[in-house]
């Protein structure tokens, strides 16, 4: 009639492991502690972590001398990022590992900003950069509400999303008001003049991956798109104040 509480200590249970076999672990070892089992592990590996499994995600940060630590519980976290952690499956969780993340709208936004940096080489992995989309300007303030939870500094990367009378969209609205509540001192709000395709002179469809491609493969596109290339540099000037590029 007694069962004896079981403690599990793990440090770092990815390695050497491929993300399959990673994903199994943290699958294994929610359904232990869905038993009854205390679980902690530390970890690097986006695909130990969760939004839709029960967890409590603490981040450890050295600063002046002193290790910083913060926790989200995944029961506090909004259904928008939950349900783009589903469909990222690993990619929502990378930015809980970075010193500060870009949240875009979708796939397109993300591309372009990786893009563009790639080619005034801003190495954003070296500078431990997140740059992920959070399917759609609604679902912005919920993994920008798990940075400011962890002090992760964020940057919101939007369209004007304008209507006819000069109105901003409802859900877009909605959305700058929500972030506008959780910004600090070091997070930033940045907007694509009009749209992204605006800025990359694409007058037809949408700019994907293969029209942003082609667009930066001309020798000028910092001169063809000064739109683009101001955002862009607004943002790498937020990421690092000494960056020249």
């Amino acid at each position: 009639m007694v069962k004896e509480r079981i403690i599990l200590l793990l440090e770092e249970p990815e390695t050497h492991l491929h993300p399959h076999l990673r994903r199994k672990v943290r699958r294994v070892l929610s359904a232990l502690a869905a038993k009854g089992w205390t679980v902690v592990y530390t970890t690097h590996s986006p695909e130990l972590v969760s939004f839709q499994e029960k967890q409590v995600i603490t981040r450890l940060v050295r600063s002046k001398g002193k290790v910083v630590s913060r926790s989200v519980n995944t029961d506090d976290i909004e259904d928008p990022a939950k349900l783009q952690s589903k469909l990222d499956d690993n990619g929502s969780h990378d930015f809980l590992f970075g010193t500060c993340v870009v949240f875009c709208e979708g796939q397109n936004d993300s591309f372009a900003v990786r893009q563009g940096f790639d080619k005034v080489e801003m190495d954003y992995d070296a500078r431990s950069v997140s740059i992920m989309q959070c399917g759609g300007v609604s679902g912005i303030p919920a993994f920008s509400g798990i940075a400011q939870t962890l002090g992760i500094r964020w940057c919101a990367l939007t369209d004007q999303d304008l209507l006819p009378t000069g109105e901003i969209k409802i859900k877009t609205q909605q959305a700058r008001d929500a972030l506008d509540r959780i910004q600090g001192e070091a997070d930033m709000q940045v907007q694509w003049n009009i749209e992204l395709e605006h800025c990359l002179g694409v007058t037809e469809g949408k700019a994907t991956p293969e029209v942003v491609a082609e667009k930066l493969e001309s020798p000028t596109w910092q001169a063809d798109h000064p739109d683009y290339k101001a955002t862009l540099a607004s943002i790498a000037t937020w990421i690092d104040s000494e960056f020249q590029g």
